[in-house]
């Protein structure tokens, strides 16, 4: 058993088996920009953890960051570079900083459907519902992918809001109907998010998967369990109104 005692006097305990060098023992605590010590020495990333130990973990302060060093930690998780994010993050860099035109690591990275950069920086504290300039949180953008399933899963699990709005009232659940992404609806249904919020223009999901033609989608809609019934503006509940709508 490998147990780690904060600065705070907490103790976490992990099994060795679960974790075999110091990188994943900071990844499975999210500090990856702190140090393990053992008996006052620094631990290297790389060195293996075999036998029961007991370390400390000391916190570090992100270093003062350009807006060049911004820059680049931004491109690079646009390009997906595991290896350059993860040497940036370790400086320690902040992840939640943007870059000249106001974009961020998390966003970029989720929109590429690159799931080991926003692995890491969601272990380096990034801010996981931060939205873009169009209001679209991280969980929107990689639910409005094809291919970034595994991202919005990843997400989800880290705690990211499912319902959060973007500027036109979208949420993930929304993008994903109208990008017909199934298997992102059902993961977003089943992790609880709510079907029946309506966009600015008074969409809901269903609505929005039923008008384009989505079949499958609207079925899975259809078949979740209830929110509270939305009222559209002509009267209809939206099951109503997406029957309406649906093709043939």
């Amino acid at each position: 058993m490998l147990r780690i005692r904060m600065l705070s006097g907490e103790e976490v305990s992990m099994p060795l088996e679960e974790v075999s060098c110091v990188r994943e023992a900071k990844r499975r605590l999210h500090h990856v920009h702190g140090l393990l010590l053992l008996h006052g020495t620094n631990l290297d990333d790389a060195d293996e953890l075999g036998s029961p130990l007991e370390l400390h973990l000391v916190l570090l302060s992100f270093a003062g960051t350009s807006q060049t060093q911004a820059n680049d930690l931004v491109a690079a998780a646009r390009a997906g570079s595991v290896d350059k994010v993860e040497a940036m993050l370790r400086l320690p860099q902040d992840p939640n900083l943007a870059d000249e035109d106001d974009r961020r690591p998390i966003l970029e990275a989720s929109g590429g459907g690159h799931v080991e950069v926003v692995r890491l920086l969601v272990e380096a504290g990034a801010d996981k519902d931060v939205p873009d300039v169009d209001g679209c949180t991280a969980l929107s953008l990689a639910a409005a992918e094809v291919g970034c399933i595994e991202v919005v899963r990843l997400l989800v699990e880290a705690g990211a809001d499912k319902d959060l709005a973007d500027n036109n009232g979208n949420r993930a659940l929304m993008w994903a109907a109208i990008r017909g992404n199934t298997e992102v609806a059902h993961l977003l249904v089943e992790a609880g998010a709510d079907k029946d919020l309506a966009s600015n223009g008074g969409y809901t999901a269903l609505m929005s998967a039923a008008a384009i033609g989505h079949r499958k989608l609207v079925r899975l809609l259809e078949e979740a369990p209830e929110s509270a019934p939305f009222v559209s503006g002509t009267g209809r509940t939206d099951s109503a109104a997406s029957k309406r709508r649906r093709i043939s």
